[in-house]
């Protein structure tokens, strides 16, 4: 994922420039300059992140140190492409770099893996099989220099039409109609899916929406504030409303949806971000990291300017660089998990000071019933990684399922203190914790759950999903109890415990739920409206119904609850314009203390 945000980073900061013709068969094309944007305030900060990528992610290091060439100084733009026949697998990379490139310097470079190069029509040419696994991540393709810059082919036969393409000079219509749109981008990328392609999409998981895209195009403009602009065409209205759907919930799980704003014109989606290039740098892992040692705060890592608050307690700041996309409390309420961004996460005390902190862990995590280690599930791999409670950098196991588990959106810890259960696309499967060990799975009835909890009481896990469904699911049976849909469009939180699960609505109430009997109680109002988020600890419940609003004001009102046999007995509450929507709340109760995860995270302390 850190490969991916580089890259989301390096279009934001490079700019349009001069346009490269391109061969007919591409659908995917992207171009940045850095000549421009050596002319920004940016560059100064992040020119030496960006050539470590290009130097080491991209197994380029060898290459520059090489020919001489030094990105930060020598690289002008950059500009790749994917083209070929991509529904079948035979796709064709493309790629040109100009700058101050030497034909003569790159042919000493390669001279002792016996590549000589050819001149073909004023190009001088490398192609040789033993290219394999020496320059750029392994790819076995060409290499080309002509007028100081470097093209490649991967496969190898496409170096000359990527060069007959430079000469000719077409254009597509779509880059030319994206650049008229946004004349002041500083990059661009486009998407010009063939028919063929967008069969094949339509093949993968929730993908017939997607498979409905006729082009795409996404600008970036740099500054303090990356700006990111983008829309894509529907072949129907109706297939536009399911893409926005499925936007709407991706940006959600990449923490983006506080910098988002989506819509749809028609059969035209249409998205926009504005993302605080502090913010852009820790997502790449950019950001400058505290020098204070983990565990040495003199003081709790909170800060005064917090919002005004009106109501009960106090309000403070998170004072932790980069935006929280994830919250976690240990059953004990001792340790606070609070993921940052990309893969950057710290562990707090009860009282908010800093104890551990890791550069790579990711995603979701639940605690151990003793709090003493953290289960992560590797989305894209398959497996899942042990750590322990505060020290995150020891792992006690890692284990890789044995065949592919999409998207856990939950992990929660059952009764017994020894195993998980993570629902993910279509199931839901089991992971033993002595040993680290993969367990069995079993179906699950809905098809994409979002949220899941564990009751304590009974055991069982609800989640909700695909079209506002609650279900009931026995870990120990492994099989579906049964479903029910709900009244309202549900969140991205459950919470259970005592035989009851709560779940947050889009209208700004909560819907308590009998677990056994699958009926919906009286609701809960948090709020006039807004998106509810919940967090519990124990016998503590914390609701907070934030609504966005254009600009920093963004109401939001935050209760906290005792959970009694009775119902949720409302214990404190406050209300506050806040700098941005939440991506998690977290609630621990010693302390009286609830956090509010987001682009800029808040501290309420509801009781002295």
């Amino acid at each position: 994922m850190r490969r991916a945000a580089a890259l989301v980073l390096l279009a934001a900061a490079a700019s349009a420039g001069p346009k490269e013709n391109l061969p007919a068969d591409c659908v995917i094309l992207n171009h940045f300059d850095f000549d421009a944007l050596r002319k920004t305030e940016v560059w100064g900060r992040i020119a030496k992140p960006i050539r470590e990528f290009l130097a080491e992610a991209m197994g380029l290091e060898g290459l520059f140190e090489g020919i001489g060439f030094d990105p930060e100084k020598d690289l002008a733009s950059v500009t790749f492409a994917l083209g070929g026949d991509i529904a079948r697998n035979e796709q064709q990379v493309y790629a040109i770099a100009r700058g101050r490139f030497d034909a003569a310097k790159l042919a000493q470079a390669l001279a002792p893996s016996g590549i000589k190069p050819v001149v073909r029509d004023g190009m001088t040419v490398f192609e040789n099989k033993e290219l394999q696994g020496k320059l750029y991540c392994g790819f076995n393709g060409a290499f080309g220099v002509v007028d100081g810059a470097l093209l490649f082919a991967d496969p190898a036969k496409g170096i000359d039409v990527l060069y007959a393409a430079m000469r000719e000079g077409a254009e597509r219509s779509t880059i030319s109609k994206a650049l008229e749109a946004a004349p002041d981008a500083h990059a661009w990328t486009v998407f010009l899916p063939t028919p063929a392609l967008r069969k094949e999409i339509g093949k993968e998981p929730e993908g017939a929406p997607f498979a409905a895209l006729t082009s795409g195009v996404v600008t970036f403009k740099a500054g303090p504030t990356v700006e990111v602009r983008a829309t894509a065409d529907a072949e129907t209205e109706d297939l536009a409303r399911q893409v926005a759907v499925v936007a709407d919930a991706g940006l959600m799980g990449l923490g983006l949806k506080p910098y988002a704003k989506l819509g749809r014109k028609g059969a035209t989606i249409e998205a926009s971000l504005a993302i605080p290039l502090e913010d852009a740098m820790t997502m790449m892992g950019m950001a400058v990291e505290s020098t204070e040692k983990p565990g040495t705060s003199a003081r709790p890592v909170v800060a005064e300017g917090a919002p005004k608050l009106e109501g009960k307690g106090k309000l403070r700041r998170l004072a932790l660089p980069g935006q929280v996309n994830g919250l976690a409390v240990s059953p004990d309420g001792t340790h606070v998990f609070v993921e940052r961004a990309l893969e950057s996460a710290v562990v707090l005390d009860a009282d908010l000071h800093v104890v551990g902190k890791a550069r790579d862990t990711w995603g979701r995590m639940a605690f151990t019933l003793d709090g003493k280690a953290g289960l992560w599930p590797d989305l894209a791999g398959g497996g899942a990684e042990v750590r322990t409670i505060p020290d995150l950098d020891r792992t006690l196991g890692i284990e890789r399922a044995e065949d592919r588990f999409d998207d856990p959106w939950a992990v929660c810890a059952l009764p017994d203190g020894k195993t998980f259960v993570l629902p993910g696309w279509r199931e839901v499967r089991l992971f033993h914790m002595d040993p680290p060990r993969w367990g069995l799975k079993g179906k699950a009835a809905i098809g994409r759950p979002i949220a899941g909890a564990v009751d304590s009481r009974t055991g069982l896990l609800v989640m909700i999903g695909d079209g506002d469904m609650f279900e009931v699911f026995d870990p120990a049976a492994l099989k579906s109890v049964g479903t029910l849909t709900l009244a309202q469009p549900v969140t991205y939180d459950v919470a259970a415990t005592g035989g009851r699960a709560w779940v947050g609505t889009k209208s700004g109430v909560i819907l308590p739920v009998d677990i056994e009997a699958r009926r919906v109680l009286d609701p809960v109002r948090v709020a006039d409206g807004g998106n509810v988020s919940l967090a519990l600890c124990r016998n503590t419940l914390v609701a907070a119904a934030g609504r966005f609003v254009d600009g920093d004001h963004h109401p939001t009102r935050i209760v906290a609850y005792e959970v009694a046999a009775a119902g949720l007995k409302e214990i404190a509450a406050a209300t506050f314009m806040g700098p941005c929507a939440w991506n998690d709340v977290a609630v621990v109760p010693d302390r009286h203390t609830a956090i509010l995860g987001g682009r800029e995270s808040l501290v309420w302390t509801y009781a002295e």
